[in-house]
């Protein structure tokens, strides 16, 4: 499976990043250095990182990219592989207050 950048990025599952671009460094790093993809809502438990994954890379690929555009003011896009599985349901009960008074502000 490969996700291919408009800037000629190609990341390959298991996390393998080819390209000289700026956003290819970046995710070069960024999996070197913090991979970790928060997927659930916070403050809550995060599935365990495995590049190997190819919805919790997609997740990761896609969020890193749009943070990537927002700051660099660009419009990079990328062709993502058929037949990704969904990230995996959050394991933990959701919670929503009863009414606007059990909310704090």
């Amino acid at each position: 499976m490969q996700w291919h950048i408009s800037d000629g990025t190609v990341v390959t599952l298991g996390g393998e990043v080819d390209g000289a671009s700026l956003f290819a460094q970046e995710l070069r790093e960024w999996l070197q250095n913090d991979p970790s993809a928060p997927c659930w809502p916070l403050p809550g438990p995060q599935p365990a990182w495995d590049p190997h994954d190819p919805a919790l890379l997609d997740f990761a690929v896609r969020r890193e990219l749009d943070t990537f555009n927002r700051l660099q003011k660009t419009r990079l896009t990328v062709r993502r592989p058929e037949g990704i599985p969904p990230v995996p349901p959050v394991p933990y009960e959701q919670t929503a207050p009863s009414s606007p008074a059990s909310i704090i502000h």
